[in-house]
This record gives structure tokens, C-alpha cells and sequence, in this order.
């Protein structure tokens, strides 16, 4: 098996950052492992074959310019839970904010509903009128990923991704009462059709797109959690692009 291996510098996100490029001659496959962002790709590169050698790759990243996480990791959270929102920005004097839309009012900012802190906002009370779509905005009005949040004022919630999940990856859900205990027998739904009864968790293993839809949980005795959406993505990160620029020889 041959390889050609290369350091590259490339922009990312109006950053600098260094690209260890693996070529991979045999299998026309080119590896390319970002020192800064921690992120492997493997891309199929047509133009190879054992009588051409790239000479030089130049690979270019292309990043929403902020995401948005959230603590605790789920897209359902009881009432009088604490919550934390955070924009993961690259430019901080852009002045990216909080919003969200509720069913009572329409892009208001983190100060009218949790206490700000620079780019993140704390909600340590939620109650079900804080359910909606979050997002953080800047003054330019460039926007990130938004995540939905449900508050249920019951006694069950399913514990799933808030952002989309990578094909080929598993995904855990978790179904969780108020009160101890919380690894009860559950059964899980998808699309209102039941898809496994166990206890306390599920897992579905190497994801695709056919395991989009709306999941919920039931526990005997305690109720059904609201439903969530898990979307399944290509992308390895959402938004990224991967740019190659190849001169052989």
C-alpha cells in the first residue's frame, strides 16, 4: 500500500490551521486529518490511479461562522431543570446573541427570558412556555444551527440528540422519569409505532437516513414523553464543506 503524506496550512473560519494530508495511491483515497479541529475525512478522489501522484492538495474548510450547544445534551428537559446555552463562536467581536421563537413571542433576546453571560445565556427555572426554536444571531445577522427544546411539565422526557446525528454512528436514547427511580422497563417509539421495549435506554446502532422521525418513550405507570425529531446528516460537521485543489504530475 503506497501513501503520500503532506503538511498544508489552510484557512478555516478565518483561521489559521495545519492539514496533515494522506494519500492513499491504491485505493484512490485521500485522507486529511485537521491537527486544529480534530476532524479525519476520507474523500474519493477520481483522478487518481498507480500511474498518477499528486504533487500537491490544497484543502480548504468552510464552517458556520458559530454553533450552538446546550447543557444539559437533550431536546426535552422537565420543568424547574436548569438549563445552559452557549454560541461556540470564532469571532467574538461579532456579538453574537441568543434568540429563540416560543409560542408566545418571536426572536427576543436571552435578557428577556435567562441571564446572559457574554455569548451564553442560563435558564435555572424552565418552564413549558420556554419550549421553542434557539439560535444565536449576530449584529450582522448571520445566524447558527438551531435546536429545538421541549419543556414538559409530566412526569416522563426522552433523552435525545439535540443536533443532527452523523450517519453510520449510534445513537443512545434515554427514557427518564422526575423522580428516582429512573431506569425503569420503557417502551420506545418511532412515528408512533412501537420499536423496542427495554429498560431504561435504547440504542440504534450505525444510523442512516431511514431512522429520521419523531421518537417518544412510555414507562408504565409514569406516562409518554413528548416527541423529538432526530435528523441524520452526511456532514460530518453541519455546514462544512471540503474544498481540493490537486495538480498531478
Amino acid at each position: 500500500m503506497r501513501f503520500i503524506t503532506g503538511i498544508k496550512s489552510d484557512q478555516v473560519s478565518r483561521k489559521k490551521v495545519k492539514s496533515r494530508i494522506k494519500i492513499n495511491i491504491e485505493s484512490e483515497m485521500i485522507e486529511t486529518v485537521n491537527s486544529n479541529l480534530k476532524h479525519t475525512h476520507m474523500i474519493r478522489c477520481p483522478v487518481l490511479n498507480n500511474k498518477e501522484i499528486i504533487k500537491t492538495a490544497n484543502v480548504s474548510f468552510d464552517f458556520p461562522p458559530a454553533g450552538l450547544t446546550v447543557s444539559p445534551s437533550s431536546s426535552q428537559l422537565f420543568e424547574e431543570d436548569s438549563v445552559s446555552l452557549s454560541c461556540e463562536e470564532d469571532d467574538s467581536s461579532a456579538g453574537w446573541r441568543l434568540r429563540r421563537n416560543t409560542t408566545r413571542e418571536t426572536r427576543t433576546q436571552c435578557d428577556d427570558w435567562g441571564r446572559s453571560a457574554g455569548s451564553s445565556c442560563n435558564i435555572s427555572f424552565i418552564v413549558s412556555l420556554d419550549s421553542g426554536v434557539y439560535w444565536c444571531e449576530s449584529r450582522e445577522g448571520a445566524t447558527s444551527n438551531s435546536i429545538n427544546i421541549t419543556v414538559t411539565g409530566g412526569a416522563v422526557i426522552l433523552q435525545s440528540p439535540v443536533l443532527p446525528v452523523m450517519e453510520g454512528h449510534d445513537v443512545t436514547l434515554h427514557c427518564k422519569t422526575k423522580t428516582p427511580p429512573s431506569n425503569l422497563p420503557a417502551a420506545f417509539y418511532k412515528d408512533g409505532s412501537l420499536i423496542k421495549e427495554t429498560t431504561g435506554h435504547m440504542t440504534i446502532h450505525h444510523v442512516d437516513k431511514s431512522d429520521e422521525g419523531l421518537y417518544s418513550c412510555d414507562i408504565t405507570g409514569h406516562g409518554e414523553s413528548p416527541r423529538s425529531w432526530i435528523t441524520v446528516t452526511g456532514q460530518e460537521v453541519k455546514g462544512q464543506e471540503l474544498h481540493f485543489d490537486f495538480t498531478t504530475y
